[in-house]
């Protein structure tokens, strides 16, 4: 992720929801996060990553992240459980934190 597409999540630009790789090359996935909930705290945002460990998910909480989905190979198509707590919060007018 990079400071634009930072910058338009911020401001929504649309998104309804943000699957956030953890480990990115030029930002992590946990300093963008924390980015954006600077000025955005109701865009949800799942983290999406093969680490398991409880520090990482943890870390990625404490970031302003709503969920956390351990995938080793993402399928756009596939529906997770996450998208679809996403799609029900949207649906209820309201994003549940953790």
């Amino acid at each position: 992720m990079d400071e634009y597409s930072i910058r338009r999540a911020c401001g929504c630009g649309g998104y309804k929801l943000i699957l956030m790789d953890v480990d990115m090359p030029e930002l992590t996935g946990i300093e963008a996060t924390s980015e954006i909930r600077l000025t955005n705290r109701s865009l949800p945002i799942v983290a999406v990553s093969a680490y398991t460990a409880s520090d990482d998910i943890d870390a990625c909480l404490q970031a302003g992240m709503n969920d956390y989905s351990r995938v080793e190979c993402f399928n756009v198509g596939d529906s997770s459980e996450a998208v679809q707590t996403c799609d029900a919060a949207e649906g209820a007018g309201e994003v549940a934190e953790r």
